[in-house]
This record gives structure tokens, C-alpha cells and sequence, in this order.
């Protein structure tokens, strides 16, 4: 039995939180292939902290494992982002209707996740954007009981990202995305202040129809460097 050093345990963590930003951030693409030494130096970690953190990305949905070649950045197919969004139409509405209303404390925290979003949008930084974007969400779904739907919500949207990390790297997919946060964000805000539960749950919905993301496409090829 190995027994394991607090340290090579936070290391790990510090790890799977670091490769998880650099998903998010589209540092990594699709298809990629995340070699261990190059990241263990990048992130100041040792290879045992990085091959420990890949299995824990691999179950988040975020990395795909190769037996004998390693693990690779999940590209998600048409038929699974379809799916992906099929199920987080259902969900997250459904999430939004058993909300408790937050204070005056949580709203002026989700506020300025929705304000640093669109800002960040506007500058052109969409790993900031999105990144304010999903911790807004996630703050608005934390208000709710519904823990196993939370829980699955937010696994589906992690499943998601590596779409939305393609979309914010290329000019013409940018473009949509900034102004869908842009419009998005505010909106929801509105609703969640003036405690329309019906009009924001159904604004939920009709914005992962609307999603960028939400439509199948191929996406581009990593290389394998």
C-alpha cells in the first residue's frame, strides 16, 4: 500500500485546478494530447502530482484516456454536444424553479460576476468571460436545494467547455460568443433582481437553444505537440 504525503496531495489538487483553468482558457484544445513532463514543469509540479490529476480531468469528462498513449483533450462530437444540451435545456430550468432568492449579499456578489463577464467580453478576453459567466451560474444554481440536478448541471457544463475553449479561439466564432455573453448575462440578471422565477427559467432555456455552442459542428484539429 503507497501511502501518500499531504504534499503530493496538494500538488495533485493545485494540478487538477491549474490543468482545469488552462482547459477553460483554451490553452489545451480538443484533441490535444496532454503530456505530463511539459505540464509538470509549466504548472512547477512534480509528473506523479500531474499523472495523478489526469484521471481526475478524464472523469470530469474533460480528457479522454488512450491506453499506451496517454490522455487527450476530449473532442466532442456533434451527436454529444447535441445531447449535452438536450440535457442542460431539461436541468437547468428545472434548477432555476427551486431557487431560494438570494440577499442582498449574493446578489451584489452574482452582479459582479455578471458585470466582470460582460466586461471582460467587451475587452475581448473570452476565458475571463466565460470563466465570470460560469461562476455566475454557478452561484445562481448554489441558491437551490436541488443538489443532485445541481450537481449534474455541473457536470454537463463542464462537459461543454472544451466546445465553448474552440469557439473562443477562432475570429468568426469569437465574435458570436462575446455578444451572446454580452446580451445574455444581463438579462438573467434583470429577471433574478426582479425575482421572476417564471420568466428566468424560461430565459434559461430559450439562451441554451440560442447557445453558440449549442449547435453541432466540427471542430478544428489539434496538434499533437
Amino acid at each position: 500500500m503507497v501511502v501518500r504525503q499531504a504534499g503530493d496531495q496538494s500538488a495533485a489538487g493545485l494540478a487538477v485546478a491549474q490543468l482545469r483553468a488552462a482547459l477553460e482558457r483554451g490553452e489545451l484544445m480538443p484533441g490535444q494530447h496532454v503530456r505530463q513532463e511539459p505540464w509538470a514543469a509549466k504548472l512547477g509540479v512534480s509528473r506523479v502530482a500531474i499523472r495523478e490529476a489526469l484521471p481526475v480531468l478524464a472523469a470530469e469528462g474533460r480528457l479522454d484516456h488512450e491506453p499506451n498513449r496517454g490522455y487527450f483533450v476530449k473532442r466532442p462530437c456533434d451527436a454529444d454536444i447535441e445531447q449535452i444540451f438536450l440535457i442542460r435545456r431539461l436541468i437547468e430550468p428545472e434548477i432555476i424553479k427551486t431557487i431560494d432568492w438570494p440577499d442582498g449579499e449574493s446578489l451584489a456578489r452574482l452582479e459582479a460576476h455578471s458585470s466582470s463577464s460582460v466586461a471582460a467580453a467587451e475587452a475581448g478576453d473570452l476565458a475571463a468571460a466565460l470563466e465570470h459567466s460560469r461562476d455566475f451560474m454557478f452561484g445562481v444554481w448554489d441558491l437551490s436545494q436541488a443538489t443532485v440536478l445541481v450537481a449534474e448541471a455541473r457536470r454537463l457544463w463542464s462537459m461543454s467547455e472544451p466546445s465553448l475553449a474552440a469557439l473562443s479561439t477562432h475570429p468568426i466564432a469569437r465574435s458570436g460568443l462575446a455578444t451572446s455573453l454580452r446580451r445574455r448575462l444581463p438579462r438573467l440578471m434583470a429577471l433574478l433582481a426582479d425575482r421572476d422565477r417564471d420568466g428566468l427559467a424560461a430565459q434559461v432555456a430559450a439562451d441554451l437553444t440560442a447557445a453558440p455552442d449549442s449547435k453541432p459542428r466540427a471542430l478544428p484539429k489539434a496538434s499533437d505537440a
